[in-house]
């Protein structure tokens, strides 16, 4: 039957829409490298994973997998941000723009 593998999967699919607005914000601090890292390693986990569990556990056994996946994913992207102490790769204040503005402006006249 296929209820213990939906059931699994439903709350593989919250975790994924809990970590979702982490994505964004790790490519915002300019942590590019490591988020690719943080999911190249976890699609490689589950690929690693899914070749044990499947023949052993079945359809649960890969649903199970894509949740660890999904898990260390979440727990990876939220110590990414932490490590880049939440501060913006380039980060603008008005002070910026208006010096930028200010010298555009002398290369236009």
């Amino acid at each position: 039957s296929g209820q213990a593998p939906l059931a699994i999967l439903m709350v593989a699919t919250s975790v994924i829409t809990f970590s979702a607005p982490l994505h964004p914000f790790a490519l915002a601090t300019g942590r590019d490298r490591p988020y690719a890292l943080v999911l190249v390693g976890a699609a490689a986990g589950n690929f690693l994973l899914n070749l044990v569990a499947i023949p052993t556990w079945g359809m649960s056994g890969a649903a199970m997998t894509t949740l660890v996946s999904q898990v260390a994913v979440a727990v990876f992207l939220g110590r990414l941000i932490r490590q880049a102490d939440q501060r913006p790769a380039v980060p603008m204040t008005l002070r910026t723009v208006r010096t930028m503005t200010r010298r555009s402006k002398r290369r236009l006249w």
